[in-house]
């Protein structure tokens, strides 16, 4: 009940999920403004920095309710609880700039103590399955470090090489990601990396970039000179991209082939064949590498083949875009079809669409009612526009809450030694 009246909490639940985006947080008020115990996929993490917010909205709070006796005002001052939680974010944001700046600044000085050759990985997708790849096959032969996880940012690699790096590191792997223009070119500067790798000019978070040209100009960023000699390293896709959209500038192109891998698929296969470029340009022999692959692993959640209660899984939940659900779709289609089962697809949708992309999820149910056996739909934002798909095309589909929800039904309704899964991801809150 208390979280109902003074939603404080939800609200910088919100602000946290948009990395404490002011203006991102603003427009999603306009949606969750009188909606109350927002926090059911996820929890608010109580940083320094959430914590500082969080006391001082509610100090805001306390100063209107207890400058007035008016409980007219006492009762907007409450209702207006998702708006107070502005003037602390707006506060915060320099203070938090300068102590991120002064965390880079220490993590570059103590990287340049060592003699160690960095390499930074960006793309729209395939970065972590690259970076996971490349360190397996590196590891063996040089003293090797990785970032890991999902650490992504400026600021989250500055963390990591101030609590991890060690200065007798021969090689770092880095991947770097960005929902601005200027973030990616932080990192390298900070970094300086010896080798660059591009894997892809997709089409994820469209929506923070508001065109392609800006997405392909804030991934190109991964090339911005430093004082080190770089060995830029890329795809035919993007090349093909860059040449489309007459995006000047110099890429070094590797077209080292590898054998084809059963237990890959077709976009795991091309991450392999890059991280196998850099590896041999790193003077690891061909037949080296190939005893290598045989051990390898592919990082969780993305197209992972693994198990849920017993159904065979096609794990793609980390995140998703258009051009990465149809790589998965295909993928657990042809595995579904060799292995005479029925394919179940697990979705919620497609997120941060450019305005000219707004009908992908409508294209993304028609492509799942075409090769999927039954659809479980999670009730996102999303979820009408592609019930309506899968319901005029006379495909099976359910409605589901939540995850656990949709585990459920297909535990009670379907047979594991029939059926595979697709998994993509829940999405977070702001999606519901």
């Amino acid at each position: 009940m208390m979280s109902k009246i003074f939603p404080f909490s939800d609200f910088m639940y919100l602000a946290q999920l948009e990395e404490y985006d002011v203006w991102r947080y603003l427009t999603l008020v306009k949606r969750f403004f009188f909606r109350r115990n927002i926090q059911t996929r996820g929890r608010l993490i109580y940083t320094q920095r959430a914590l500082a917010i969080y006391s001082g909205s509610v100090a805001i709070w306390l100063w209107c309710v207890t400058s007035t006796s008016s409980l007219t005002i006492i009762a907007i001052s409450t209702l207006a609880i998702p708006l107070l939680i502005v003037p602390p974010l707006l506060i915060t944001e320099p203070i938090y700039g300068l102590l991120k700046l002064i965390k880079i600044r220490k993590a570059t000085s103590l990287l340049r103590k060592g003699r160690t050759k960095v390499i930074v990985i960006a793309g729209s997708y395939g970065k972590t399955t690259v970076k996971n790849f490349l360190y397996q096959l590196l590891k063996p032969f040089y003293k090797t470090q990785m970032v890991g996880g999902n650490i992504n940012s400026a600021i989250g690699i500055a963390q990591w090489i101030l609590q991890n790096y060690q200065v007798q590191c021969q090689f770092l792997i880095v991947e770097v990601d960005s929902y601005a223009l200027g973030r990616i070119a932080r990192s390298v500067a900070m970094l300086c990396p010896d080798y660059t790798i591009l894997t892809s000019i997709g089409d994820q978070h469209g929506e923070r970039f508001g065109s392609k040209r800006n997405l392909a100009t804030a991934l190109l960023e991964i090339h911005t000179p430093c004082h080190k000699p770089q060995n830029h390293i890329t795809t035919r896709e993007v090349d093909q991209y860059i040449r489309e959209q007459n995006i000047k500038t110099v890429l070094y192109h590797l077209a080292q082939s590898t054998e084809q891998a059963t237990h890959l698929s077709k976009t795991q296969q091309q991450c392999l064949d890059l991280a196998c470029s850099v590896a041999h340009q790193l003077e690891i022999k061909p037949n080296v590498l190939q005893l290598c692959k045989q051990s390898l692993t592919v990082p969780d959640r993305r197209q992972k083949l693994t198990w849920l209660h017993g159904f065979t899984t096609i794990d793609d939940s980390y995140n998703i875009s258009y051009t990465t659900a149809i790589s998965a779709l295909t993928t657990a289609h042809e595995l579904a079809s060799k292995e005479k089962k029925n394919l179940l697809v697990l979705c919620a949708g497609i997120p941060e669409l450019l305005p000219s992309e707004r009908d992908r999820n409508q294209q993304l149910a028609r492509a799942i009612g075409e090769r999927a056996t039954h659809t479980l739909l999670l009730t996102s934002i999303f979820a009408k526009e592609m019930a309506e798909v899968l319901r005029d095309a006379n495909k099976s589909f359910s409605l589901h809450t939540s995850m656990s929800d949709a585990i459920q039904y297909l535990i009670t309704s379907q047979d594991p030694k029939q059926t595979l899964l697709l998994q993509f991801p829940e999405l977070t809150d702001l999606y519901y």
